[in-house]
């Protein structure tokens, strides 16, 4: 979901002014609590929370495509919950 005054690039990287959103398909690890804890996925897409006020930070959901779990529809998790395994090749690399 793109928002006004974020940018989304080709690769679906969506870009924020003093946020870090990880970019759709980056390669992550469930640390939330619960039954998903510790399985790996990638990022499908991302749906991000402007901030109300100034000097906060967004706040943003990941929809996640998890490996070895019974659910195979992707599931949401705060950004909070999720830790980066992998970016993409393209965002590595610098080709923003």
């Amino acid at each position: 979901m793109q928002h006004p005054g974020h940018a989304m690039d080709e690769k679906g990287a969506q870009r924020t002014v003093g946020g870090n959103v990880l970019p759709v398909g980056s390669r992550v690890r469930v640390t939330g609590s619960g039954p998903f804890r510790g399985l790996r996925g990638s990022i499908r897409t991302v749906d991000l929370i402007l901030p109300h006020e100034e000097g906060e930070e967004p706040f943003c959901f990941y929809q996640i495509t998890l490996e070895g779990a019974h659910i195979k529809e992707p599931i949401w998790f705060a950004c909070d919950e999720v830790e980066v395994v992998a970016l993409l090749s393209g965002v590595l690399q610098g080709r923003h």
